[in-house]
């Protein structure tokens, strides 16, 4: 009996001091799990969500009489901006003016270029095209760059075009507006606004913007050819200007951007395309792709390859059985 009194003293002995151990050990920390909040501009937010970034800076530049972003704003507000006390004006009356002052930075200002041209008559000669960055130029084979836009001009620029026949080598074209895959968006559209097509006439020094209305200039409306353009070719043949754009076709000038012509797709038929595209073959002929689908529409009735042997005067629907 006695033997059995002992066992059960030496247990409750090492109980006790297991007990008391554990109470002596400092507390873990609780995990806390982690919570991940979506951000609304996801892949997996609403159609709706995704626009509510754009929505938000519409209804923060509109105007508050008409509900809309005003015609030709981005000019008018340089115009207005000319007029203010300039930076040296203010620094020249400031301690600052004591000081020499250099840029610390960034230098990586050229943007995400979507169009890069070597000069026919000048390999040395480069432009690049970047969708926030506008038009840069190079005469040493890219070891430098210079910008060559101005303030007030588009610079979201897709394509990139020379005018290669011989005595217009020094007329480049230049198209804007990104529509998709854009580093600004993860929804379904870019939203980098566009405004038509530009134009230099001195190998790309300088530029101006052709006669193409801008629409509304309403970056949530997509109102206008010019909202998004995808693709600006130069015929070597006779420098007719084909640019494709999305939602509505393909459009051609035959006097160097003075005027245009709507030469091929749906506009304004109620089922229109999502994509459009233009290109030319060796021997000449116009190429142009429309896609066949529209968000919240019917499939297109236009979409399809076309091939144009008369420099868009007519064309013929190539489009295989197999077309998505």
């Amino acid at each position: 009996m006695k033997r059995y009194n002992r066992l059960f003293v030496a247990a409750g002995i090492t109980a006790a001091a297991v007990l008391l151990a554990l109470t002596l050990l400092p507390e873990r920390p609780k995990a806390v799990r982690e919570t991940r909040i979506r951000s609304t501009q996801s892949p997996k937010a609403s159609r709706a969500s995704r626009f509510g970034r754009v929505e938000y800076y519409q209804r923060l530049l509109r105007d508050p009489a008409t509900g809309r972003i005003p015609e030709d704003i981005r000019r008018r507000e340089l115009a207005f901006a000319r007029n203010l006390p300039r930076a040296e004006q203010r620094l020249a009356k400031g301690s600052a003016a004591q000081f020499t002052w250099k840029s610390a930075g960034p230098t990586d200002v050229g943007g995400r270029v979507r169009a890069l041209a070597v000069n026919i008559s000048n390999s040395s000669t480069v432009l690049a095209g970047s969708v926030s960055g506008g038009i840069w130029k190079s005469t040493d084979s890219g070891a430098t760059w210079a910008l060559k836009n101005t303030p007030g001009q588009n610079l979201a620029v897709t394509s990139l075009a020379q005018d290669t026949r011989s005595g217009h080598t020094g007329t480049w074209y230049y198209a804007t507006g990104e529509f998709d895959g854009s580093a600004y968006d993860r929804g379904a559209r870019a939203f980098v606004y566009g405004a038509g097509v530009y134009k230099s006439t001195n190998g790309g020094e300088t530029w101006t913007e052709l006669p193409w209305a801008q629409g509304d200039n309403n970056p949530t409306a997509w109102s206008y050819p010019t909202n998004y353009i995808s693709r600006l070719v130069v015929h070597p043949s006779n420098g007719y200007v084909f640019v494709a754009s999305h939602a509505y076709g393909i459009f051609r000038s035959t006097d160097g951007g003075a005027s245009w012509g709507y030469v091929l797709g749906g506009v304004n038929q109620g089922n229109f395309h999502y994509y459009a595209d233009v290109a030319l073959t060796s021997d000449g002929r116009v190429v142009a792709a429309l896609s066949n689908s529209y968000w919240g529409s019917s499939t297109s009735s236009f979409g399809g390859i076309y091939v144009s042997s008369n420099y868009g005067g007519s064309w013929t629907d190539v489009t295989p059985s197999t077309f998505p």
